[in-house]
């Protein structure tokens, strides 16, 4: 069994969104939009080639992940949205922080795990599994196995 993807993001003061769409096509396709903002134009252009994606994938397996910009941010912030079409059929398995996943159409098995971020599945036909801590699940169309663990945090 080949596992097409493996989403992973651990950015702190970023914000980060993937969705992840099942096609009839063959192809992994991965696109990455770069967002970011600072108190000027210039230096929100200058950011941008910064905000690090690394490509780690291998024959077997498709992984990404949005890296750590080093050195202090001050007055700027980015955030990194991955768009993703996998064939309906293939293993899905999706991690954020600070950021929320989005799948839709998958046939395979696909797990999700999120912190600080919410999780949306729609028409799902095969097995989901989802826990997010800090965000919510949203089951929407589902004629799989879904099983979902959800935990909230609170400050008192």
């Amino acid at each position: 069994e080949i596992t097409y993807g493996d989403w992973s993001s651990d950015v702190c003061s970023s914000d980060l969104k993937v969705e992840i769409e099942g096609t009839d096509g063959t192809a992994v396709e991965v696109s990455a939009e770069r967002v970011a903002r600072a108190a000027t134009d210039q230096l929100a252009k200058d950011l941008l080639p910064k905000i690090p994606i690394n490509d780690r994938s291998t024959p077997d397996l498709v992984f990404v992940e949005t890296g750590r910009i080093t050195g202090i941010l001050v007055g700027a912030s980015y955030s990194v949205a991955y768009h993703v079409k996998v064939p309906k059929t293939v293993t899905v398995r999706a991690t954020t922080v600070n950021g929320g996943v989005t799948v839709s159409g998958i046939a395979g098995r696909t797990t999700v795990r999120t912190t600080n971020g919410g999780v949306s599945a729609r028409k799902m036909l095969g097995p989901l599994d989802a826990k997010t801590v800090n965000g919510g699940v949203r089951p929407v169309d589902i004629s799989s196995t879904y099983r979902s663990r959800h935990s909230l945090l609170s400050v008192v």
